[in-house]
């Protein structure tokens, strides 16, 4: 093979190996929630950064009173947004958030409940994850 030769293939071997670039490797999200809806916000999306804002999964959906969630998406620290949580019709607390998750304590509920978790952000929209969480049964 000769130098021309060579060269393409070296062109063609990086090439299909992402050009010699790391991709970095993202976190597990857990298990995929069909949210339904992206920032069902009444009034509409006020610009570009809230029609991205979404939920992608929870992990665990399974867990006691106490039991720390976390919740995968987008866009969540896009600016700066008023965010509450809430398991059926009581509010969790929200410990962290970064852009693409952000950690909840999941609230005290009746043994064998089986919740959804409802995410309102303000500017952004409410999104609502039907059954998302549930309670063990008594032992």
């Amino acid at each position: 093979m000769n130098h021309l030769g060579r060269w393409i293939a070296c062109g063609v071997l990086i090439a299909a190996c992402g050009g010699g670039k790391a991709t970095p490797k993202q976190p597990d999200p857990g298990p995929t929630i069909d949210a339904g809806v992206v920032a069902e916000d009444p009034e509409g999306p006020a610009d570009a950064a809230e029609a991205f804002l979404d939920v992608t999964g929870i992990q665990p959906t399974t867990g006691d009173a106490g039991t720390e969630v976390v919740i995968y998406g987008s866009a969540f620290t896009k600016e700066s947004r008023d965010i509450e949580v809430w398991f059926g019709a009581k509010k969790a607390e929200v410990t962290d958030v970064r852009d693409t998750q952000m950690t909840v304590i999941a609230p005290k509920a009746s043994k064998g409940d089986v919740v959804d978790i409802s995410i309102t952000f303000s500017p952004g929209g409410k999104i609502q994850l039907p059954d998302a969480f549930s309670y063990p049964e008594e032992d």
